[in-house]
């Protein structure tokens, strides 16, 4: 096994966010949130299916995400962000990583529904996702 990057939930359907949430910036993700950069092992709960819920968004001059809430206690306990989050996109040279400044210097845009959306707990590793325990 290589390296892990970061393991993250990804999301199942991530076409849905960028139809509801269209972005002007270049760089596009949508596609998970991040729970830990370089963790040293995969979590015991890869491959577990879970949930999160969009609760507001934030968006200034170099980014557009979704601040979030996780449903499984545990993979939220793992999330080492401060603000979990899903982020949309960003101005090219900007890392997704600026969606935790976003979200703590923006105002929050609060939805009126939540958006419950459904993903797996995953670790990225050599250019690929792995969802083995």
């Amino acid at each position: 096994m290589g390296r892990i990057v970061y393991t993250a939930i990804v999301l199942d359907n991530p076409d849905i966010l960028k139809k509801m949430f269209p972005s002007e910036f270049p760089d596009k993700y949508y596609h998970h949130v991040t729970l830990r950069f370089r963790p040293v092992s995969k979590p015991s709960f890869n491959g577990r299916k879970t949930s999160v819920r969009i609760v507001s968004l934030h968006k200034d001059h170099l980014g557009y995400a979704a601040k979030v809430e996780i449903d499984d206690r545990d993979v939220a306990k793992y999330c080492e962000n401060k603000y979990p989050h899903i982020t949309f996109a960003t101005e090219s040279n900007v890392k997704p990583v600026y969606s935790n400044i976003l979200i703590k210097n923006s105002e929050a845009e609060l939805l009126k529904d939540s958006i419950v959306l459904n993903g797996t707990v995953g670790s990225f590793i050599d250019g690929h996702w792995d969802f083995s325990k």
